[in-house]
């Protein structure tokens, strides 16, 4: 399911957000793991609510695993037809 256009994908959020991830598959799951540091502990959401830079952070992880999601599904719709 990693064709190239999902690796091109894969390269290209972690160059876009200096974000490194993990991608697990494991019991027919696919699993993402942002290694973002104290991104999402409740003491820094405290103190960067209304960051826009922080916002737009957690968008991009968003968007990007909605898209990952949605291409990944139908790979393997397009797979099992």
């Amino acid at each position: 399911i990693l064709t190239a256009d999902v690796m091109e994908r894969l390269l290209q959020f972690q160059k876009e957000n200096k974000m490194e991830f993990d991608i697990i598959i494991k019991n027919n799951n696919l699993y993402l793991r942002f290694h973002s540091d104290e991104m999402f502990e409740a003491s820094s959401l405290k103190k960067e609510m209304l960051d826009k830079r922080t916002i737009k952070k957690y968008f991009n992880m968003l968007k990007f695993v909605y898209n990952l999601s949605n291409s990944l599904i139908k790979i393997v719709d397009d797979t099992l037809i």
